[in-house]
């Protein structure tokens, strides 16, 4: 009687008949024919999700380098569509800690470097032509995906993130936030994310060993 293979083909026909010392015994190899779920891009509005989150610890006086930026990573668990805005608010712009000054957008293949601009209490920047790229359809698929195809399935899973770096200048010793908002302009209600990051100025030689600045989980 034949067995019907769900999902699966024969791929080739091994005869091991020497090795198992069994004349009848044939042995088959099998592979999927289903599609990898990581593949799957997800339809409809942009909708961002917590990814990662970190703080800014900065000298005061001094620009912040890129590696010192404060920095928030979300994922898109939409469709793709075009056009980015960034709030910066916080007590640390408030209380006049910390001035923005340049914003870095990274996606997987470039690092873009914007100049933010001044709104009294908040920076914003608005980037129209951003293209923000489709989520998957099940975002967790990249986490589930055989051995074999892993370093594929993360490469799909950073394909859906955009990650903002805001960098300034320190204005004041002491210690506060910023909030920053990430808004799709297709569904910028709905699709938004905002991160709360600490900001530390600390005085000339003092290297902020005591101040732990990453954030394990969304704020």
């Amino acid at each position: 009687m034949a067995r019907v293979l769900s999902g699966e083909e024969v791929v080739g026909v091994v005869d091991n008949t020497d090795e198992l010392g069994d004349e009848n015994c044939t042995i088959l190899a099998f592979r999927t024919t289903q599609t990898p779920t990581y593949t799957i891009k997800a339809q409809g509005l942009p909708r961002f999700e917590w990814y990662a989150v970190s703080g800014l610890l900065q000298t005061i006086g001094e620009d912040t380098s890129t590696k010192d930026c404060g920095m928030v990573s979300v994922r898109n668990i939409g469709g793709a569509s075009h056009g980015l805005q960034i709030i910066v608010t916080g007590d640390a712009l408030e209380r006049n800690l910390f001035q923005p000054q340049i914003v870095y957008v990274v996606d997987t293949d470039h690092m873009l470097e914007h100049t933010t601009i001044d709104h009294k209490d908040a920076y914003i920047l608005t980037l129209p032509a951003l293209t923000i790229p489709a989520g998957l359809a099940d975002p967790f698929s990249s986490w589930q995906a055989e051995p074999g195809q892993l370093d594929k399935a993360m490469n799909a899973d950073s394909a859906t993130r955009i990650t903002v770096l805001i960098g300034g200048q320190g204005k004041a010793i002491g210690s506060g936030t910023l909030s920053i908002t990430l808004i799709p302009l297709a569904n910028p209600e709905q699709g938004q994310y905002t991160c709360t990051c600490p900001v530390v100025i600390k005085e000339p030689g003092d290297d902020g060993s005591s101040t732990v600045l990453m954030i394990p989980g969304p704020q």
